[in-house]
């Protein structure tokens, strides 16, 4: 193994989010190929903005939070943080780790780490209010003269890419593509639950908070259509957030309570478990920078139906079905074909689950991201990270 590289990644919180699930899931292989990471929290100030740094550490991965207010002061304390333990590369999660990352808007000095900025969402595609819109546009300013200080990006998805060329006049160049890493550990433990529709019911299963961006208020819509059809078809909204009480007075207005249920905030685990147990997962987001939970979905051998959003058609590609949402009866009609076979369900998640082990496995990731590190250091190539499959034959991961 040659020299190792070091990387403090600096990211907002450590709650359940799809940015802080792909650092836990690629971390642990990086560090397998030399890769020493420290994750430094700019906002631990509630539980669940803690919630996942016992795992972490239980990975052997450092973690400290920073403790300070302000975006200024932040961006103080990071850079005694790198005075003290000076790495070779700082890589920035979102917008609010650019914008301390690249405060005051200057440059690094020479022998400072090269700067990484990681998008992972749509966040411009957001309405605002007309009240909010000074503050937004202001905030939006700033944050594109903090990226200005960033040697180079790295964007989720396409879709991604091209949205902060546009929003923050990024250039194409210097922005690789990479997807996040999914792993999901097997077998799950098998759990019943209160809310687990009976084994033989079909179960339709959408997973992801409760905010408008997810498409709840439209998979309600399905569920009043198809409910004379498929009389035993159940639906289940698999998560907690704001908007948990509107759709359940929808749900209710709608008399679809029998119908559709609500797990609320649930844990990592309880979630994958819901998606093992569903016969079709859907995805009918407005917004999607690549769709973790549909990912996962995939990998657990399901198959997958989601909008045309951001970067889901990139995350599913051949192994999914991508119908936009203004075509509601291509909605109804794919729901109704991948109900009535259970061959083109199979087909379907057995391309899912090879895609996700092919395209996004830790190893795959890893390695693309090894080999960009090495690139921007201008490091020689080192050995490529290998994976060991159940037949214990070491084989190389698709970059």
């Amino acid at each position: 193994m040659g020299e190792s590289i070091k990387v403090v990644h600096l990211i907002e919180s450590l709650g359940r989010g799809g940015a802080e699930q792909s650092l836990l899931n690629v971390l642990p292989a990086l560090r397998e190929a030399g890769v020493v990471a420290h994750v430094l929290v700019l906002d631990g100030s509630t539980a669940a903005r803690r919630e996942l740094a016992p795992a972490f550490r239980s990975q052997g991965i450092a973690v400290d939070f920073l403790h300070s207010t302000s975006y200024g002061q932040k961006a103080r304390e990071l850079q005694q943080h790198l005075h003290r333990q000076p790495v070779d590369v700082l890589q920035a999660h979102l917008t609010r780790s650019v914008m301390v990352a690249g405060w005051p808007f200057a440059r690094l000095a020479p022998g400072q780490p090269v700067k990484i900025g990681s998008l992972h969402n749509l966040g411009y595609e957001k309405p605002v209010a007309p009240s909010a819109r000074p503050r937004h546009w202001l905030k939006k300013a700033l944050a594109r003269r903090a990226a200005g200080t960033f040697q180079h990006w790295h964007a989720v998805s396409a879709a991604v890419k091209n949205h902060y060329c546009q929003h923050w006049q990024l250039p194409p160049a210097a922005i690789t593509v990479i997807p996040n890493p999914v792993s999901v550990p097997l077998p799950l433990p098998h759990q019943t639950l209160a809310t687990t529709p009976a084994a033989s019911a079909p179960l339709i299963v959408l997973p992801g908070r409760l905010v408008s961006e997810k498409g709840h208020d439209f998979a309600i819509v399905l569920a009043r259509q198809l409910r004379r059809e498929y009389p035993g078809l159940r639906w289940l909204f698999a998560g907690g957030g704001p908007l948990l009480d509107a759709v359940q007075a929808r749900i209710h207005a709608e008399g679809l309570s029998d119908v559709i249920g609500i797990t609320g905030e649930i844990s990592h685990a309880d979630m994958l478990q819901r998606l093992a147990e569903a016969t079709l997962v859907i995805q009918p987001s407005r917004q999607e920078g690549f769709g973790m939970t549909a990912a996962e979905a995939m990998a657990l051998g399901k198959p997958v139906l989601a909008s045309d959003a951001g970067g889901l058609p990139e995350t599913l590609g051949e192994a999914g079905r991508i119908v936009p949402l203004a075509h509601e009866s291509g909605w109804l009609s794919t729901v109704r074909y991948l109900l009535d076979s259970p061959v083109a369900r199979a087909t379907l998640g057995t391309a899912a689950k090879a895609r996700v082990q092919t395209q996004f496995s830790p190893q795959a990731i890893g390695q693309q991201w090894l080999s960009l590190y090495q690139r921007l250091l201008q490091r020689p190539a080192q050995p490529v990270i290998q994976t060991v499959t159940s037949s214990g034959k070491q084989e190389t991961p698709a970059a």
